[in-house]
């Protein structure tokens, strides 16, 4: 078996109604890295994803550079945080890319991030970016206010596999990340990819902070639109899908 170069690690709880559209970006890859996806999700509960789901999506992941895929069942509910180490003890990769099951991520992802953490950073990221709630079709362009903060991000499996805590946060998780970090780069230009609002059950009050013609705090106006990201039957699937937001699964 080849090298494997980068974890996708994609970490999913009652996200049926939206994972596919991360899958969909992973099935676009264009990239000369051999890379593995690895998805962890809990068993049992209203929108669960499945192996099942994970089927349709085998074949075109392999023609995008995917040489394994891995599921990892559990059987109940862990902190975000702990679902990133978890994920890691199992990485094959060198670079760790953390995928949002909410997310598009664009097709040069996975060898921009990889080629900038091969020059000895920590921790990759995008200073701004699309955001879309595909509940209402509003956009805003999130813009980060320093160098830690930011979008798409990918770091070293060593230092995630390698975190000894045992208090596992159940917010503000990107940052208790970064603080395991040390050395960081963030790419400042805006890419083919976006975050969604609208199905997220850890960032739910974001979505008022971009509305019809109103952005406030890290939001502008958009600078992308997405037919300049998504392909037209994406966005026909995001407009008919019934997105549910699951209140009671928030605590």
């Amino acid at each position: 078996m080849s090298k494997i170069h980068l974890t996708a690690a994609l970490p999913t709880f009652a996200n049926s109604n939206i994972i596919w559209l991360q899958l969909e970006s992973l099935c676009r890859q264009e990239c000369n890295l051999n890379w593995e996806l690895i998805i962890s999700e809990e068993q049992g509960v209203e929108g669960m994803f499945g192996e099942a789901g994970l089927s349709e999506f085998r074949e075109r992941l392999v023609l995008a550079g995917c040489k394994k895929i891995k599921y990892i069942p559990l059987e109940k509910r862990l902190p975000l945080s702990k679902k990133w180490w978890l994920m890691a003890q199992y990485s094959e990769g060198e670079s760790y890319a953390l995928c949002g099951s909410d997310d598009y991520s664009s097709p040069d992802r996975f060898e921009l991030s990889h080629s900038i953490l091969q020059k000895g950073y920590d921790w990759f990221n995008i200073k701004k970016g699309l955001f879309l709630n595909v509940q209402t079709m509003h956009t805003g362009t999130f813009v980060a206010e320093n160098i830690k903060r930011g979008l798409t991000m990918c770091t070293q499996t060593s230092l995630v596999k390698n975190i000894k805590d045992t208090n596992w946060p159940t917010s503000s998780v990107d940052g208790w990340l970064q603080q395991k970090m040390s050395n960081f780069y963030q790419h400042e230009e805006n890419v083919a990819g976006l975050d969604t609002d609208g199905s997220n059950i850890i960032c739910s009050g974001r979505r008022i902070l971009y509305s019809d013609k109103h952005w406030s705090q890290c939001f502008i106006p958009p600078e992308q639109v997405i037919e300049d990201i998504l392909p037209q039957s994406i966005i026909d699937k995001i407009k008919t899908t019934k997105f549910f937001y699951p209140e009671r699964f928030i605590n």
